[in-house]
Parts: structure tokens; sequence; C-alpha cells
């Protein structure tokens, strides 16, 4: 199940809010869009990709992002790492290659996919 499914049937309810509460921007987003990559880009296959990143990958395509907040995984800024190259990194999942928007506290990391619609919040109200 996923989170929205599990905090909408516990009748909690989430606001968004540019960022964390308190203004602590120690939070990390990943956001997915299918895209086709160039000839020249580096696409990286999920499958190469070790568990706890792979874990971040699944969350950000088959939800509507991945969002951390402190503290962050290790695996986030691996990830983060191996799709170094700003404007033309993507990975591969499922046979379908995906655009990626990589930020970690207030650094855009990875730019070929967009933001997501909805502003991630770290706190409950």
């Amino acid at each position: 199940m996923n989170r929205r499914a599990l905090l909408s049937a516990a009748g909690v309810a989430v606001a968004p809010l540019a960022g964390c509460i308190g203004g602590n921007s120690r939070d990390a987003v990943v956001n997915t869009a299918e895209q086709s990559p160039t000839d020249d880009a580096e696409v990286i296959s999920y499958a190469d990709l070790p568990g706890a990143e792979q874990q971040i990958a699944k969350t950000a395509v088959e939800e509507e992002f991945y969002h951390a907040c402190p503290n962050l995984p290790d695996a986030l800024y691996s990830f983060s790492e191996r799709f170094s190259t700003i404007d033309s990194s993507y990975l591969r999942y499922q046979g379908t290659a995906y655009g990626l928007w990589i930020r970690i506290q207030d650094t855009i990391r990875v730019d070929t996919a967009p933001t997501p619609d909805s502003d991630p919040s770290c706190g409950i109200l």
C-alpha cells in the first residue's frame, strides 16, 4: 500500500509545505518522468543499482515521488552521485526510460525530469 493510501485510510490529513516544518530544508526529493533519452545520454539500469538504491528508484517511479527527511539515507547520496550528469542522466526501469529530478537539501543534482506536482512535507499538521 502506498503512503498516500495508508494516510487516507488512517484518516490523517497531510498539508503541503515548502520544505520541512520549521523552515528545515534538510529533506530530499526524487521525481521521475517517462523520457526518451538522447543517443549520448547516460542511462543506468535499475537492475545494476544496489538494493537500497533500487528502493529509492522503485518508490520514485511507482509512487508520486520519493521523499526523505532528516536523517537522509546514505543510499540517497550514492544514488544521486550515480546519476551525476545533471542534464543527461536517465533510469531504465522495467524496459522504460525515465528522466530524473533529484534535489538534496537546496541543491538540484539531476534535472532530466520536472519537479513533483505537489510539494512534499516533512511533517503532519
